[in-house]
């Protein structure tokens, strides 16, 4: 059950930030708009069409203690297509192709597909990716610096969200870390290093073909 409820919430983070990147980015922006970090955050989602970097994940418990560690690979490439290689602690990939997502897990031989509407349901991505505002849903505040990065954090106006607060650090341009409070306690921190902007990527990156000997289970 902890596996379970461990891989799940990958799945979650990785959706969100994918949106992150891939949504409409302008929207974004404009709800930005009162934020010191502005300016740097739509000049970073202006000059990203597509992204390659490496990850750190943390996960820490409500004491801030860690709790969890993993790593890997991810790769965007707009509109709607991304992918994360999870290689420690186990195997695991999500993929999607600007139509579906595909979550693998090498441990279980399992794949999970669910459209991308259906996959961002009942996440703060699914805000991101809609018609409306995002400062409709949330309440977006600038933070103070820190160890040279700007903050801004995004708290859902809606008690039913899954995460209760995000917050995106800047250094200069870039956008290095991000922090997702959810509804258990825990706090998961994503930092990115060996940035490649704007890299060419082989749309074949973001097509994901079952293995043989995997269940398939398709969800709505």
């Amino acid at each position: 059950m902890r596996s379970l409820h461990r891989n799940l919430v990958r799945f979650r983070i990785a959706v969100v930030m994918a949106c992150f990147v891939t949504a409409l980015a302008a929207s974004l922006v404009r709800a930005l708009a009162e934020t010191p970090a502005t300016d740097r955050i739509e000049s970073w989602i202006s000059a990203n069409e597509s992204l390659r970097a490496g990850f750190s994940q943390s996960v820490f418990d409500e004491d801030g203690v860690r709790i969890g560690e993993s790593k890997g690979t991810v790769a965007f490439l707009r509109p709607y297509r991304f992918r994360w290689d999870y290689v420690a602690p186990g195997p695991q990939v999500i993929v999607a192709d600007g139509n579906e997502v595909w979550w693998y897990d090498a441990d279980l031989q399992q794949v999970t597909v669910r459209p991308v509407e259906s996959a961002l349901e009942g996440t703060p991505a699914v805000l991101l990716a809609g018609p409306r505002r995002v400062d409709e849903h949330f309440r977006i505040t600038g933070l103070p610096s820190a160890d040279g990065v700007d903050w801004v954090e995004l708290i859902p106006r809606s008690e039913d969200a899954v995460f209760r607060a995000i917050r995106l650090g800047m250094q200069g341009s870039e956008v290095r870390t991000v922090e997702m409070d959810d509804g258990f306690g825990q706090t998961t921190r994503i930092e990115f290093f060996d940035v490649e902007r704007n890299p060419t990527l082989d749309e074949r990156l973001f097509r994901f073909v079952p293995p043989p000997e995997a269940d398939v289970i398709r969800g709505g």
